[in-house]
């Protein structure tokens, strides 16, 4: 009979013994946590620098299939980033050098696909030249909000 089956089949009692003994079983913790706690420290910070030192081996060792397997990731989310909102550009529907431009006008980095992905109504696709320059000058130097440009540029689209 392996230990899996005995379990198993014992399921019920190891169940009654753990909570009938669960507060015994803190206290030692407890109690032996408190008398060894140097020696607890010493063996995690070990722990943590082995497997830093492991990670960074493996890092260099396979620093080519590592990065190639990120470019892939970030290219899958990217384009379903793009889907999401629509794969062109906002105001003139250019689907070239597009930008994830957050509508709130924070301060935002390049690759925005992961926070697009999160929360979508945030952010425009933008083309990257002359709109989503455009719409930064209105936010740092006309001090317009993004609700306001967009409102204007429909004004305008309507009157076309």
């Amino acid at each position: 009979m392996s230990n899996r089956t005995y379990y198993q089949e014992h399921k019920e009692y190891f169940r009654k013994y753990h909570q009938e003994h669960k507060k015994k079983r803190n206290a030692y913790c407890r109690k032996y946590r408190e008398e060894h706690r140097e020696e607890i420290r010493k063996h995690s910070q070990e722990k943590k620098e082995e497997t830093r030192q492991y990670n960074k081996k493996y890092q260099e060792e396979h620093k080519e299939r590592i990065s190639k397997a990120y470019k892939e990731y970030c290219q899958k989310i990217r384009k379903k980033a793009l889907r999401i909102l629509g794969n062109k550009c906002f105001f003139c529907k250019r689907s070239n050098k597009l930008e994830f431009h957050k509508k709130d006008g924070q301060p935002h980095r390049a690759g925005n696909a992961l926070a697009v992905l999160k929360n979508p109504e945030e952010f425009a696709l933008l083309c990257a030249q002359p709109c989503h320059r455009s719409v930064h000058f209105c936010f740092n130097v006309l001090a317009i909000q993004w609700e306001e440009i967009e409102e204007r540029f429909f004004e305008q689209a309507n009157l076309s």
